[in-house]
C-alpha cells in the first residue's frame, strides 16, 4: 500500500456514511501523516547514494523487470481474478484498477527490514509512480474497455505529482546526509525504519477501524482482495527470479510489486464514480491494503527470525572454527574438563 498523505485522509472523507466524517479530524491526521511520512522517507533515504540509483538507471535491468511486475503481471493478475470469481462489472474494475496502480512507499519501509535493495526499490518507487500517469489508463483501456462501467476516468495527477514530491525531495535530503554525514544518518535510518513499521500497523488498524463493513462484503469480492497480493508477492518474486536477479532484488522486486498504491486507486474510485458505486467499490482497495500490510509484515517477521537463527548458527560455528585451530595449536587448551594423571 501507498503509505502517503492522503492516506488517513481518504478513509475520512465523504465517501464514508456521514457520522464517520469529520473535517477537522481530517486536516490533524493529513498534517501529521504528512510530517511523519517526510521524516521515514528522508531515514529511508539516509540508506541509499546517488552513485547506486544513478548506476541503476544507466543500467535499468531491475528497474524493468519491476515495470513488467508492475504494469503487466498485476492488471493481468486482476483482470483473471475476475474472471475466475465472476465478480460483478464495477467489482471487477476496481479489482484490474488496483493491480494497475504504481507501488508504494510501504515498500520501501518493508524492503529495507528483509535487507533488501533500498536503492532499487526507492528507484522502482519513483519510476513507476511516474509512469503511472500514462500506463493506468493503457491498462484500463486494454483490459476494461469492454466493460459498461464509465464514460471517464478521472486520473488525479495532481496527487500523483505530489505524491512524486513526497518521494524525491526526502530522500534527495536523506540521501545528501548519508553523503555528509554517515554516522548521523545511520541514527536517522534506525529511528526512521521504526517509525515506518509502526506507522504501517498503525494505518492497518485505522482502516479496519473506519472501514469495518469492509469484511462484511461479497465472499468473492472479499477473497479476491486477500489472494490478489498474496499473487503478486510470489509472482513478482518467481519473475525476478528467472530474469537471474541475486535474491537480494528478488525480495525487493517481490514487495515492489505486491505492495500497491491502493490509496490511490481509492481516489480515482472516488472522483470517477457516482457516490452510490463508489462507495461499495471502495472496499476492495481497502481490503488490498489491509491484506498486503498484514503479509508484508509476515515476510518482515519470517526473514527477521530466518536471519536471527542463521546468524547465530555462523556465530557458533566461527567460534567452533577458532576452537580447533586452537586446539591444533595447543593441544587440550580448548578441553578444560581432561586433567592430566
Amino acid at each position: 500500500m501507498a503509505v502517503d498523505n492522503e492516506t488517513l485522509s481518504n478513509v475520512t472523507s465523504q465517501d464514508l456514511p456521514k457520522n464517520q466524517a469529520n473535517t477537522k479530524l481530517d486536516l490533524v491526521v493529513t498534517t501529521i501523516m504528512t510530517i511523519m511520512l517526510f521524516f521515514i522517507m528522508l531515514a529511508m533515504g539516509c540508506t541509499v547514494s546517488f552513485t547506486k540509483m544513478w548506476n541503476h538507471i544507466k543500467r535499468p535491468w531491475g528497474i524493468l523487470v519491476g515495470f513488467v511486475c508492475q504494469f503487466g503481471l498485476m492488471p493481468l493478475i486482476g483482470f483473471v481474478l475476475s474472471f475466475l470469481f465472476q465478480l460483478k462489472t464495477a467489482a471487477a474494475f476496481a479489482v484490474v484498477l488496483t493491480g494497475s496502480c504504481p507501488g508504494g512507499l510501504g515498500s520501501n519501509i518493508a524492503t529495507f527490514w528483509i535487507d533488501g535493495d533500498m536503492d532499487l526499490s526507492i528507484c522502482m518507487t519513483v519510476c513507476s509512480t511516474l509512469f503511472s500517469m500514462g500506463m493506468i489508463p493503457l491498462c484500463l483501456l486494454i483490459y476494461t474497455s469492454h466493460w459498461d462501467v464509465i464514460s471517464e476516468i478521472n486520473i488525479p495527477y495532481e496527487k500523483i505529482s505530489f505524491s512524486l514530491l513526497l518521494l524525491i525531495i526526502p530522500i534527495s535530503i536523506g540521501a545528501f546526509i548519508n553523503y555528509k554525514w554517515p554516522n548521523k544518518a545511520k541514527l536517522l535510518v534506525k529511528i526512521g525504519s521504526i517509525i515506518g513499521i509502526v506507522l504501517l500497523c498503525l494505518i492497518g488498524i485505522g482502516v479496519n477501524w473506519l472501514y469495518k463493513d469492509m469484511w462484511k462484503m461479497n465472499i468473492t469480492f472479499l477473497m479476491t482482495g486477500i489472494i490478489f497480493p498474496c499473487i503478486g508477492f510470489a509472482l513478482g518474486f518467481v519473475l525476478a527470479w528467472i530474469a537471474r536477479m541475486p535474491w537480494q532484488r528478488c525480495r525487493t522486486i517481490s514487495l515492489e510489486t505486491g505492495i500497491q498504491n491502493a490509496n490511490l486507486c481509492s481516489i480515482i474510485i472516488k472522483i470517477s464514480f457516482p457516490a452510490e458505486v463508489a462507495t461499495e467499490m471502495i472496499f476492495f482497495p481497502m481490503v488490498y491494503s489491509c491484506s498486503s500490510i498484514i503479509f508484508g509484515i509476515a515476510m518482515v517477521i519470517v526473514y527477521r527470525i530466518y536471519e536471527g537463527k542463521k546468524s547465530k548458527n555462523t556465530e557458533m560455528s566461527k567460534n567452533t572454527d577458532e576452537c580447533n585451530v586452537e586446539e591444533n595449536l595447543t593441544p587440550k587448551s580448548c578441553d578444560t574438563s581432561k586433567v592430566d594423571d
